[in-house]
């Protein structure tokens, strides 16, 4: 799990005197330097330090889970700690389950899985994506859709050529809430993994089972 900290937000490294941002990782980065470049940055993207000042400081705190109350207690166990559930709207559609893939041009699959949410490396897409090669092997008539937009860690489309998954991969890229809950309810499994876990309370899980996916 990550200490509680404020997130840093760029890191640069110089390579041959040209200094390059780890954000950009993915497209810029030097082939040479990129394995060493790729460890330091899954190292400290968990590692928010700073953060403790602020919970020492304050004179309360609210939290989402258990987990998290336990961590802000052992850093300033003298300030009153309330834990709030986090909230969800009941998302699902109107319509029937079959009314929804029929709109979004789906109905041909027998079996529909997906991912919500920013599709980031640590969600273990690309071991989802691994295993969905696997599994079409057995059922061909399978989709995979991947809701939402991808961030620098991750290249989709390396990963999707990679498992020969052109068709039978959806990319819907970020979508306005109405049509990504659609999407979200047509599925018959949503796929919500972490690793390394964050210890942060996930929406994506929640809005999920709210559609009953």
């Amino acid at each position: 799990f990550r200490e509680l900290g404020m997130r840093i937000a760029e890191i640069k490294c110089i390579c041959k005197d040209k200094t390059i941002s780890l954000h950009s990782l993915y497209q810029d980065l030097p082939l040479q330097i990129s394995a060493k470049a790729r460890k330091l940055q899954e190292k400290i993207r968990f590692h928010y330090p700073l953060n403790k000042s602020i919970i020492q400081a304050a004179k309360a705190i609210i939290v989402h889970s258990e987990h998290l109350k336990k961590k802000v207690q052992k850093i300033n166990p003298n300030i009153p700690v309330q834990k709030i559930n986090q909230g969800v709207n009941d998302n699902k559609p109107s319509q029937s389950k079959e009314a929804i893939r029929i709109m979004l041009d789906l109905e041909k699959y027998d079996f529909i899985l997906c991912s919500f949410g920013l599709i980031q490396k640590h969600k273990r897409i690309k071991q989802a994506l691994a295993s969905f090669a696997l599994f079409i092997k057995k059922y061909p008539r399978s989709l995979y859709i991947l809701i939402g937009n991808p961030d620098e860690t991750i290249n989709l489309d390396i990963l999707i050529k990679q498992y020969k998954l052109k068709n039978n991969v959806l990319k819907t890229g970020y979508l306005p809430h109405k049509k990504a809950m659609e999407y979200l309810y047509a599925s018959d499994l949503c796929i919500n993994l972490r690793g390394p876990s964050t210890g942060a309370t996930s929406a994506s899980l929640i809005k999920s089972l709210s559609v009953g996916t």
